[in-house]
């Protein structure tokens, strides 16, 4: 578990931070002048402590949270030189500080790119460009990328 030290000297579990408001006129173009600025970090049983700048930044880089995906969500990969579309189940969601999302499979977490995205229980398929109805009108554009970019995915020639 990661802490983050408050201006009161106590640490506090990075996991326990819900909202944090940085200090006023505090800039990430002026770190050095902004540092030791006092903003505040709401934790999940209500306390609010003061907090430096700097450690709000911490705290930002290392927050992620965790949401358990719905029945039925998968990762898909299109593989072009066998023409495969590859399904692996997403466990849940990780969001970080900066509203990042991305899935969570058993290996690991699962990039979105052209060549994969994301199926849903409702059989609609996205990724971080694009949504398409089905699985089928999702794998057309995947094989369309794939060959209009070359990628070592679409060709016979990868091994």
């Amino acid at each position: 578990m990661r802490f983050f030290e408050a201006v009161d000297g106590n640490l506090y579990p990075i996991a326990k931070v819900v909202k944090l408001s940085p200090p006023a006129g505090a800039s990430k173009h002026d770190l050095i002048k902004s540092w030791f600025e006092e903003g505040r970090a709401t934790l999940e049983d209500g306390v609010t402590v003061g907090v430096h700048y700097g450690q709000i930044e911490l705290i930002r880089s290392e927050t992620t949270h965790f949401a358990p995906a719905a029945t039925d969500t998968h990762m898909l990969t299109y593989r072009g030189k066998d023409d495969t579309v590859f399904r692996d189940t997403v466990l849940g969601w990780t969001i970080d500080a900066r509203g990042k999302v991305q899935p969570v499979l058993a290996s690991g977490i699962g990039y979105t790119s052209p060549t994969s995205a994301v199926l849903m229980p409702d059989g609609s398929v996205s990724n971080d460009c694009a949504s398409w109805p089905s699985v089928d009108s999702w794998r057309a554009y995947a094989i369309e990328d794939a060959i209009e970019t070359g990628s070592a995915a679409a060709t016979d020639e990868s091994k």
